[in-house]
């Protein structure tokens, strides 16, 4: 049920089509870039199957069509304290003689996620694969007051129905959690 399994003797499998779904995302966001710039993508983890289909997908998908387009980084949230601390460490480094005694405070992962957008100056597009990247994103973006900048998220909900109203988000690729769950039954 809705997430993939490499278990051999799974006798039925009822989810979204991940790679289908970031195509319709990848496009998305190409049409809203107008198929040329910097991306950067945040995906929820490193090791389920669904993360893995939703980024690999994604990055068929650009690299396929859209040759304009370049991934400038990919994030993954649960490396992303290895990234806060890459980030201390940076600005620790970075501390003068007269500060020594200073010592760069532990980031947030918002701090994180607005490092990570700052540090591409030329950068038009996000993308991200789930529902706690998307609200994690937007959250960021309305913060730091970038209208500018382009993003397709994944997973739908009321906030995230409300974020594409307002227009922080500029796509949202939905599922049908009761569909998906009527079929399990009877899959079942």
């Amino acid at each position: 049920f809705d997430s993939g399994s490499d278990y051999k003797h799974v006798a039925s499998h009822i989810a979204t089509d991940n790679l289908a779904a970031t195509q319709t995302a990848a496009t998305q966001l190409a049409y809203e870039i107008e198929e040329e710039g910097e991306v950067v993508v945040f995906v929820q983890d490193s090791v389920s199957m669904t993360a893995k289909q939703r980024l690999q997908g994604f990055i068929d998908t650009i690299s396929s069509k859209f040759p304009n387009i370049k991934i400038a980084e990919t994030y993954r949230f649960d490396q992303l304290n290895a990234m806060r601390e890459a980030i201390a460490n940076e600005k620790n480094a970075a501390l003068t003689e007269g500060e020594e005694g200073i010592k760069a405070e532990p980031l947030s992962q918002e701090d994180v996620i607005k490092y990570i957008i700052e540090k591409y100056p030329n950068l038009k597009g996000i993308y991200a694969t789930n529902l706690d990247t998307t609200q994690a994103v937007a959250k960021v973006l309305k913060n730091m007051e970038k209208d500018d900048l382009k993003f397709v998220g994944f997973d739908g909900g009321e906030s995230q129905m409300n974020l594409l109203q307002d227009g922080t988000l500029n796509g949202l690729i939905t599922q049908n959690p009761y569909g998906i769950g009527y079929a399990t039954v009877v899959a079942a």
